[in-house]
Formats: C-alpha cells, sequence, structure tokens
C-alpha cells in the first residue's frame, strides 16, 4: 500500500471526526554506545627482525575483539583474539571490538614492517658484451645467501645459490638476498646481451699520396657485414652510405666501419688518402650587390701553371667550358661558376660568386595596396605572404649592433648586423591578423640579433602610406631599441641610400642624440634616457646636408597610427602620428632638398642600436622586444587623413578583402 508524505496526521484527524483515539507514534530510537577502540603494542609502524608478538587490548570489559591481517575489514566472523599475535613478515594487523548490546569499535589498523635485506650487487652490471663475460653477486649483510634465475623467473628461496656465474650467451640474470629474520631483498641484475663484434674494415691501396685520383677497395672479413663509409671527419653510423669502391679526386679523410645484424658494429678504420689538388679560384670582388653601370670580376688560383675554366650564368666548368683568360664585366644579375686544372693534379673545388642587380621591378600594380596580415605562416607555407613580402635572413648592412657572426668590413673590424627571419611571426590565434616583429639579445653584440621586412616591389612615390603599430618598451633597461616604419630604395644600406621613416627609440641615449644632430635635426625636444621619435627625410646619393631629422619626445608604447603624405609635385613629405583613439601627437613636414627621387619598398624594421652591456642575462637566456603591425595601406592617387584611410580600410574589408589587391578570383571585389 502506498503512504504519502503527512498521511498519518490526515488519518489522526479523521479518526477523531468518528471518536476514535488517534494511534500512537513509535518513540525515538536511543543511540547505543560504542565499545572502546582497540590498542595493539608495540604500536603501529613498529620495523622488526625475525618475529614480533603484537597483544591487543580493549577497555571495554567483556568485550571480544576480533581481527584480521593484510585487511582493512574486520567483521564479527573474523578471528577471535584469544592471545599475542605472532607476526614473521611485513603485514598490517586490523582489530575491531565487539560487544552485546554495544556498537562495535572504529577499526584500528597497523603497519608492522619486516627489516629487508638490500639487494645484492652484480659485477659487472647488465650490458652488451662483446665475449663471454664472469658476474659476481656480492652482499654486504653477514650470513645472508644470495639465489638466482638465468631465465628471468623471480628468485625463491628455493633457487639455486649463487655467487659467480660465466655468462657465454645472451641472458637473464636476476638474483636477490635471503636471510632468515629478514625480508627478502628487492631484485638486482638484467639483461646481459653476448654478441660478437663485425670485423674491421681493411683498405687497398692502403693510404698514402697520389696523382690525380686513387680508387680505393674497402671490405670486411664478416660475411654479409656491410660496410658504410664517411668523408666528412665524422664515424660512421648505420643510415651513412655504403663504401663500395670509392673514387677520390682529391685530398679525403676516409672512415668505414662495417655492420651486421646480430652483432656488434666494427671498430671504425680510418685513412687519409692525399691527392694534390688545384687551389680553387677566388672572386675579386667578390658576391655584393649591384648598384647600376658595370663590374669587372677578376678571377685568380693560387696554383701556378693551373687554367681556370667558367661559366657564367649556367652550371659548374668542366674541361670543356671557356678558358679565363681576363676580367668578366658583368652590368645585371649574374652566378659565375670557375674551377682551376692543371696536369697532374685534381682539378680544383668549384668557386662561385654572385652579383645581384639593385635595379627593383617596379609595382604592376599603381592603385591600392593594403594588407590585414591574416596569414597561417610568414614562411613559405603560405605563398600568399611570400608573394608580396621578403623576410631577411643572415648578415645585411641595415643598422644594428655588428656581430661577430657576421663578415667584417674593408677596415678588418666593423661588422654587419646580423638578422634572423625566426624573429618574424603572425601572432597566433588572433583573429585581427597581427605581424609580430622581434629582436633579441643577452647584452652582448655575438647574442644580438635584429628584424627586416619588406615589399617585393617598389612603391609608387606619391600619395599616402600608412600604419597601424604597436611599439614595446626598453623593459628598465638602457637598450636602444629602435622600431621603425619606413620606405628605403633597398635593403642594403650601401647603395643609394634614401628613407622616408618614422624611427622610434623607447629609450634615447647621447650617441643617438648625437648622430641625428648632424643631419639638420630638429631634436631639442629628445633628452637621454626617455623615449623620442625620429622622423626622417633622407634624398639618395648625397652629403650628410641633404638629410634631416624631425623628432617628438613621447612614449609611444602601444598602439599608435603612423601617417605619410607625399606630394611630388610640391616636393613636400608630411608625418603624423596618432595614438590609439586617433588624437594627433606628433607631425612634421619636410621639403626640397630631403625629398627623395626614387621609388623606394615599403619596410618594418626592428634593430637595437646600441646595448645595456652593463645587465647581461645568465647564459643561453635572451631579453626580447615586440613590435606588432596590424595593418599596412598605401593609396598613390590621394593625399588622406587617418579618418579617411580608416573609412577606406573598412570598405576593404566589409568587401572581405584581408589584402589588397589580392588575386583569389572567388574575391572579385578585392582585385
Amino acid at each position: 500500500m502506498f503512504f504519502f508524505p503527512g498521511f498519518e496526521a490526515i488519518a489522526c484527524v479523521v479518526s477523531l471526526l468518528f471518536g476514535v483515539q488517534c494511534p500512537s507514534q513509535p518513540a525515538a530510537k536511543r543511540a547505543l554506545p560504542s565499545v572502546a577502540t582497540p590498542v595493539t603494542a608495540p604500536a603501529r609502524g613498529a620495523t622488526f627482525t625475525g618475529s614480533v608478538s603484537v597483544t591487543i587490548t580493549t577497555a571495554t570489559p567483556g568485550a571480544q575483539i576480533r581481527y584480521a591481517l593484510d585487511s582493512w575489514s574486520v567483521t564479527e566472523t573474523s578471528a577471535l583474539y584469544s592471545g599475542p599475535v605472532v607476526i614473521t613478515s611485513s603485514t598490517t594487523l586490523s582489530a575491531r571490538a565487539f560487544k552485546s548490546g554495544m556498537d562495535p569499535s572504529r577499526v584500528v589498523s597497523a603497519p608492522y614492517v619486516q627489516q629487508q635485506l638490500p639487494a645484492p650487487t652484480l659485477t659487472p652490471g647488465s650490458g652488451w658484451f662483446t665475449t663471454a663475460v664472469s658476474v659476481t653477486m656480492t652482499t654486504a649483510t653477514g650470513g645472508a645467501t644470495i639465489r638466482c634465475t638465468t631465465d628471468g623467473s623471480m628468485p625463491t628461496d628455493s633457487s639455486p645459490v649463487c655467487s659467480r656465474l660465466t655468462l657465454t650467451a645472451t641472458t637473464n640474470l636476476l638474483a636477490r638476498a635471503f636471510k632468515s629474520g629478514l625480508a627478502a631483498s628487492n631484485l638486482a641484475g638484467g639483461t646481459y646481451t653476448i654478441s660478437q663484434k663485425v670485423a674491421s674494415p681493411t683498405f687497398t691501396p692502403p693510404p698514402g699520396r697520389f696523382w690525380e685520383s686513387v680508387n680505393v677497395n674497402v671490405v670486411t672479413a664478416t660475411p654479409g657485414a656491410v660496410v658504410r663509409c664517411t668523408t666528412d671527419n665524422t664515424d660512421p653510423i648505420e643510415s651513412s652510405p655504403i663504401c663500395g669502391h670509392p673514387l677520390f679526386r682529391r685530398t679525403t679523410n676516409l672512415r668505414a666501419r662495417a655492420f651486421k645484424a646480430g652483432m656488434f658494429a666494427s671498430d671504425v678504420a680510418r685513412a687519409t688518402y692525399t691527392v694534390p689538388q688545384v687551389a680553387a679560384p677566388s672572386f675579386s670582388p667578390g658576391s655584393m650587390w649591384l648598384s647600376g653601370g658595370s663590374l669587372s670580376v677578376k678571377i685568380t688560383t693560387e696554383t701556378r701553371g693551373a687554367i681556370i675554366r667558367y661559366m657564367v650564368n649556367g652550371g659548374d666548368p668542366t674541361t670543356a667550358s671557356p678558358i679565363y683568360r681576363g676580367p668578366i664585366l658583368v652590368s645585371r644579375t649574374a652566378r659565375i661558376s670557375a674551377r682551376a686544372y692543371k696536369t697532374g693534379l685534381a682539378a680544383s673545388d668549384v668557386g662561385h660568386a654572385t652579383y645581384t642587380s639593385l635595379v627593383y621591378p617596379l609595382s604592376s600594380r599603381a592603385g591600392i595596396f593594403f594588407d590585414d596580415f591574416k596569414y597561417s605562416s610568414v614562411l613559405a607555407t603560405d605563398t600568399r605572404f611570400t608573394e608580396r613580402w621578403h623576410v631577411v635572413d643572415g648578415c645585411g648592412d641595415g643598422p644594428g649592433v655588428g656581430s661577430a657572426f657576421c663578415p667584417a668590413g674593408p677596415d678588418g673590424t666593423t661588422r654587419s648586423a646580423r638578422y634572423s627571419s625566426d624573429l618574424v611571426t603572425i601572432v597566433p590565434d588572433d583573429s585581427r591578423g597581427i605581424l609580430q616583429i622581434k629582436t633579441v639579445t643577452s647584452g652582448t653584440a655575438d647574442t644580438t640579433v635584429n628584424a627586416l621586412v619588406t615589399t617585393l616591389e617598389r612603391q609608387p612615390l606619391q600619395g599616402t602610406f600608412a600604419a597601424k603599430l604597436w611599439f614595446d618598451n626598453p623593459r628598465g633597461l638602457r637598450d636602444v631599441n629602435a622600431q621603425a616604419f619606413l620606405m628605403s630604395y633597398g635593403a642594403d644600406s650601401r647603395v643609394n641610400p634614401s628613407e622616408l621613416a618614422f624611427e622610434y627609440l623607447a629609450n634615447v641615449n647621447s650617441d643617438s642624440l648625437a648622430l641625428a644632430q648632424t643631419y639638420r635635426a630638429d631634436t631639442g625636444l629628445c633628452v637621454t634616457g626617455v623615449s623620442c621619435l625620429f622622423m626622417t627625410s633622407w634624398r639618395p646619393n648625397v652629403a650628410t646636408a641633404d638629410r634631416t631629422v624631425s623628432s617628438a619626445g613621447a612614449s609611444l608604447i602601444g598602439w599608435h597610427y603612423l601617417v605619410v603624405q607625399v606630394d611630388r609635385n610640391r616636393r613636400l613629405v608630411r608625418y603624423s602620428v596618432y595614438d590609439a583613439t586617433g588624437r594627433p601627437i606628433a607631425q612634421a613636414t619636410h621639403h626640397d632638398p630631403f625629398f627623395p627621387a626614387d621609388e623606394m619598398l615599403l619596410m618594418i624594421n626592428h634593430w637595437l642600436s646600441s646595448l645595456d652591456v652593463l645587465h647581461q642575462e645568465p647564459a643561453g637566456a635572451l631579453r626580447e622586444y615586440k613590435m606588432w603591425v596590424d595593418w599596412i595601406y598605401r593609396d598613390p592617387d590621394a593625399s588622406l587623413t587617418l579618418a579617411d584611410v580608416e573609412s577606406e580600410i573598412a570598405g576593404l574589408q566589409r568587401d572581405g578583402c584581408e589584402r589588397f589587391p589580392d588575386p583569389d578570383p572567388r574575391l572579385p571585389r578585392c582585385h
């Protein structure tokens, strides 16, 4: 029958209506007292040798004590305690007291640990061996016995007694120590792998001096073994090339090693075959950028009487290639390869020199240029980026602290700055599309690395150029990190050094100010130790007098807008800087003779021009500075304010244009 809550109360009311007494309610059940918790002696956690007798008592008269070993559950059917419990191995004793009319006591548990023997020592330990091995087993415990197995099973107190074994085949040797009254030790041992070694390779002919060339036969006496060789002064491994019968036409350091499955690799055999060789050709001048006109390239070799043969924009020279008879005239991009020959000597290594013309192609897109930097990568995996941008990698002649990793200049000491493409990335998981450009240092010139990104095509020197950038600060140090948005004729500052530039120095030092002040600079608002912005106009191939710098002594930490308006007809350049709200904070106007005369590349550059050498990071640690670029915009046909630029960008974004022009046929409004 189903009873709902409150049924009893309703039933009582109904009973009273009919003159019937309400049924009485049952009295609440009283709680029973609990039996006292048992006490063990010795107390829990005791260690022992041999055996230990444990007594259990309870303060409740007449109560029965029940106990169990290695179990937390104790019931009225567990073993009845009638006297001391003798324990002969490590275990946990649990006990509980019971008495009629009372609740059972709490369970008490006490671990008892029998002292354990230390593991035996095996000498030598397990490993790989090329011959039979004799293994000695010892224990530091007097009276202990070592027992072992050789089949990988666990040794017991009935396993064979061991002290010394000679192993002639691969064996899994395990050992334990035993002694009455102590727990058996942990396992010692492992697998002893015994395998033969392949015979070392031999060379025919033996090493020595040879003319023009030598053919070497490399063999091993072990049937079925494979001989592998190297010629780069590294030891051969199983993936090295198979030797065969190598032919050497130059002095070579040969190393050989033989391999066979199931055997140890042989020792490494070494030999030097000396083959006199013609010295490799050298070029004067070496590889370089061409700035126009022609260049005379001279090729020489240190080997007297040698004939030099060469190729221009072709493969490596052969004995049928043209003979070099005098300087080669180069007027455009060219790659020259040369090799020298002389009877009785091996032909030289091939020398190469590349001469790259800096006459960049004019942009085929005369209209708007826009980039929102919504790319997956700056690497070749995203060709949309690499088809319009170039990330500089290696030593450049751009600004920055000279690095010992870069070659010295004509004076033998001054070195160019180091740039790395690894410092240019797309910020992950940011829907805005952010280009990140970093510079890093540990406080020394050799650890300083800069970053530079340029367009592949020159931009018309007319109209409006704008960018939204995020600038970093100097971390409270005296590093001078320059963060720049500029236009320059070429990445190499030695050729046509022409610029229109915003250069933000979050921390100005005296050297930076002195340099700027030599260029008709208005630097009155800049002082050392604070932030300053340089706005620079510099026309190409001119003296220092035709460069000028305007400055603004203001911090640009965070997001800012940079706008350059270029009027070719009036020979005028106007620079404007706005904060994140669009409020103007700095402006400058430059006229002739500072107006550039060439179309230039768009660049975003981040470099360190001076270091806080007093604060050097621990070995391997770097401090880094970041600059972010949200977008870049150019309109060659209009002089636009920031509001105009933002309106144009908003229109492009509404049309789904992440860049413009975009050749994707699915985006007809973006090209």
